[in-house]
């Protein structure tokens, strides 16, 4: 036989000779799995690191041909196999690391570089046998994580189906307003003053004694300016706030645009496209009365137009 590449031969050479120990290793599995139950029934005595049995196997090469059972003789004193030891590497190992492992003992092992036959053979079993089991840690974490994505998918599939299936045999515009309403994006028009409404009752009975006794203009007026400083006090104690001026568009149909990130409104008041003015509800009942004539300052006004030219 040819001498074999030193270690410091071409990563792709490595790959190609680690491939060609891959071929020979299916050619032996029934003897590895022979291999494998006599070192169960055997448990009791290890396999020190680079320490190899004595018993001797076959010399021939093993493209393709497979050991007879008869070779493979029971014996209670086999030692058991560590194949962490024999490779020299830990039980954290990926895959990069299992064939380097496996490279660097081959070379040392092999009968061309001043190993035994007997050596390489352990050496290939162990490879083998870690490189197969690295394989089902794979794909059983793989097939998990499959399993759990499908159920979850389907889970998701069949509870919206069953949301939607009246749908497919009989229109029901009952069925569909509610799913419209579930789904349907929210607007600023959609909160009203229902709440307001139920906490603020209207006060339709006035003054109760505004009547009482003699009842003139001048006692009318005095009341009607009370009602007015009240609510005028109720509105200066709110704060007011301050809003920008809003960019109209000229297009007719422009309340039916809904307007994204508009906020909530506070005023509803406004005009519509006819010039029909409309009042805010809330500001009509709780500014009910007209400017307090006396909250103004007329002082230094001019009288009539003449005087302010």
């Amino acid at each position: 036989m040819g001498n074999v590449e030193s270690s410091s031969a071409e990563p792709g050479k490595n790959d190609k000779y680690i491939e060609e120990q891959k071929r020979i290793i299916k050619a032996q599995q029934e003897q590895i799995r022979k291999l494998s139950e006599m070192n169960q029934q055997n448990p009791s005595q290890q396999f020190p690191s680079q320490q190899f049995p004595s018993q001797q196997f076959p010399s021939q090469q093993f493209p393709s041909q497979q050991f007879p059972s008869q070779h493979i003789k029971e014996s209670s004193n086999r030692p058991k196999l560590d194949p962490y030891k024999v490779l020299g590497i830990g039980k954290q190992y990926d895959e990069n690391s299992l064939k380097k492992a496996y490279l660097k003992m081959a070379l040392q092992t092999h009968p061309d570089r001043g190993g035994t036959e007997e050596k390489f053979q352990i050496v290939t079993l162990s490879f083998n046998v870690l490189f197969k089991k690295l394989q089902n840690k794979n794909n059983n974490h793989e097939h998990h994580e499959l399993k759990e994505n499908s159920d979850g998918f389907m889970k998701e599939q069949k509870e919206d189906i069953t949301i939607h299936q009246d749908l497919s045999k009989k229109f029901d515009s009952n069925i569909f307003n509610q799913i419209y309403d579930e789904n349907r994006i929210e607007q600023v028009h959609d909160k009203g003053y229902t709440s307001w409404i139920k906490e603020n009752q209207v006060d339709e009975g006035g003054p109760k004694d505004i009547f009482q006794g003699n009842f003139n203009k001048e006692r009318f007026e005095e009341e009607f300016q009370k009602q007015k400083q009240t609510q005028q006090k109720k509105i200066s104690d709110q704060l007011v706030k301050y809003d920008e001026p809003n960019v109209d568009i000229s297009y007719k149909g422009k309340d039916s645009i809904m307007v994204l990130g508009e906020g909530e409104i506070k005023d509803f008041s406004g005009e519509s496209s006819g010039g029909l003015v409309y009042r805010d509800y809330r500001d009509a009942y709780t500014n009910t009365l007209l400017i307090d004539v006396n909250s103004v300052d007329t002082r230094g006004r001019a009288k009539d137009i003449h005087t302010q030219k």
